[in-house]
Order: structure tokens, then C-alpha cells, then sequence
């Protein structure tokens, strides 16, 4: 994974960890991922906006400790799940 795909994925995961916290809908995060999917990036000024800003996530979301416990479980779980996908990969000899 790249630098900015881990960032990307990090800050995808704080986002859905305030939101959980605050007791806010999820389907925000859906909503976001589903616009990266269908939505050309020129609509944006040719940047999608990123997940913090785009969700309206506080700059001190960080800041709860109920925040940062939910974030650490998705972010470390996710590397995990990637890392042992990546593995299975190399240990099957499957391509690419």
C-alpha cells in the first residue's frame, strides 16, 4: 500500500469513528465512498475532497478517547485484513 492509500484509509477511519462516537448516521461514510466511485473528480475542481473535510469531521476529533480507541481497532483490523490478503496472494503464486 502506498503512503497515501494508508492516510486515505486512516482518515476514512477517524471519520467513521466520530461519527459512531457522536452517535451520527454511518451512512455518511457510504454516501462518500459511493461519490469517489461515481462522481468524476472534475466536479470537485479536479481534487476529491478528502474524508475529514468532505464529512465535516472537527480537527480535534482526535482529541476523545472514545474517538481514538473505535479509530485504532478499524485502522490496525483494516492494515491487518490487507497485509494478510497481500500474503495469501504470494503464498498461492497468484499473479500481479
Amino acid at each position: 500500500m502506498s503512503v497515501m492509500s494508508i492516510r486515505f484509509l486512516a482518515n476514512l477511519s477517524l471519520a467513521y469513528a466520530w461519527l459512531d462516537a457522536n452517535g451520527s448516521t454511518l451512512e455518511t461514510v457510504t454516501d462518500y465512498v459511493s461519490m469517489l466511485k461515481y462522481q468524476d473528480a472534475s466536479r470537485f475542481g479536479g481534487r476529491y475532497p478528502d474524508p475529514l473535510t468532505a464529512l465535516r469531521i472537527p480537527a480535534n476529533a482526535i482529541d476523545d478517547p472514545r474517538v481514538v480507541t473505535i479509530h485504532e481497532q478499524i485502522l490496525n483490523q483494516s492494515v491487518s485484513f490487507i497485509l494478510l490478503h497481500e500474503m495469501g496472494h504470494v503464498l498461492h503464486n497468484h499473479p500481479g
